[in-house]
């Protein structure tokens, strides 16, 4: 991910930070990344490791690539508050246990859209 990138994710961020009425504290402790690396990644100040960015991201409720931040807004509400209490559990697991069930739960949700 490149600096222009890393920019956008990072305003992107901020405004899933701002319809949630989060801050960065609220963010850190949500994913478990720490309030410094929080506020630097925002900023732009701070070089932020990608598996921080995910959970922050898995935090606010997005899919595990960044570039799916560009869609979430054409989620349904009740689908979006979903979304972001599974991404908070899945965050918290460790990359196999995730992938695996995502595994099993990504043919259900290709069926969901039709």
């Amino acid at each position: 991910m490149n600096t222009e990138q890393r920019r956008e994710l990072a305003a992107r961020v901020r405004e899933l930070m701002e319809q949630n009425g989060w801050s960065a504290a609220r963010l850190a402790q949500e994913s478990g990344v720490a309030e410094n690396t929080v506020s630097g990644f925002l900023s732009g100040k701070k070089q932020t490791h990608e598996p921080q960015i995910h959970r922050m991201l898995a935090a606010l409720g997005v899919p595990d690539k960044p570039q799916d931040l560009l869609v979430i807004d054409e989620v349904p509400e009740d689908v979006r508050i979903f979304m972001t209490v599974a991404a908070r559990r899945l965050a918290m697991l460790d990359a196999d246990e995730r992938n695996a069930i995502l595994a099993k739960v990504y043919p259900y949700l290709l069926g969901l859209t039709s």
